[in-house]
């Protein structure tokens, strides 16, 4: 799914990937009754000036708590995330693997530990590319990250709009529930950046016709 430009330029002033993952972080919470939540984060891991040109995946994970118990508007919301990024950034050469080591959290046969979803932005825009008259659109593809019951992928392009996926295991939830889920997040985002001082939890998420099946199904047959 595509979120357009009107609706992501109002996240750049404080940066695009802490507000999309600060929407993301609110939809998770508001579809789980969560408010403190554990999102990770792919970092490129390429923090030192030996590695910058070296070829190969230096890709690591770190997590990214945000606790919105106390349900703030979306501004503070976004502030939260980013100190919360800012946090987990400066760790960010930790492997995630001695991190859980050193964590030692309840371990629950197929499940990851610490992190069960994910968020991944690509932080450079993709586009369209050519060579000697061959053009090429750039696409994102599954990263394959099957251990994890749900990515979202993030891939801003040059005309200002973001291009988004989620990724997820497909033994474990449908297509139909998790595309319903992306129309959840831009239509939350759009109010979030509307209202950025009313409280998260009562920005509407659902569309004007999923509003109306609702109410619909609510009135009973006959009403």
């Amino acid at each position: 799914f595509t979120i357009d430009g009107r609706a992501a330029r109002p996240l750049r002033p404080g940066g695009l990937a802490p507000g999309l993952l600060a929407v993301y972080t609110v939809l998770l919470a508001r579809y789980t009754g969560r408010w403190d939540q554990v999102v990770g984060m792919f970092v490129e891991g390429r923090t030192r000036a030996e590695t910058a040109g070296v070829v190969g995946n230096f890709t690591n994970l770190v997590a990214v708590r945000t606790d919105l118990t106390d349900r703030p508007g979306f501004a503070v919301a976004a502030t939260r995330v980013r100190t919360a990024i800012a946090g987990a950034l400066a760790h960010q050469d930790a492997p995630f693997e001695a991190v859980v080591a050193a964590a030692a959290p309840p371990r629950v046969v197929g499940r990851p530990p610490l992190v069960q979803v994910a968020f991944n932005f690509h932080n450079h825009a993709y586009g369209h590319a050519g060579w000697h008259g061959l053009g090429a659109e750039v696409w994102p593809v599954s990263a394959d990250h099957d251990d994890l019951d749900l990515t979202l992928v993030a891939v801003p392009l040059h005309d200002g709009t973001v291009r988004a996926a989620f990724e997820y295991p497909a033994d474990r939830f449908a297509r139909e529930p998790v595309a319903a889920l992306g129309t959840h997040l831009t239509t939350l985002g759009a109010g979030l950046l509307a209202r950025p001082d009313r409280p998260v939890s009562a920005v509407p998420m659902l569309p004007a016709d999923e509003t109306a099946t609702l109410l619909a199904w609510g009135r009973g047959p006959g009403a």
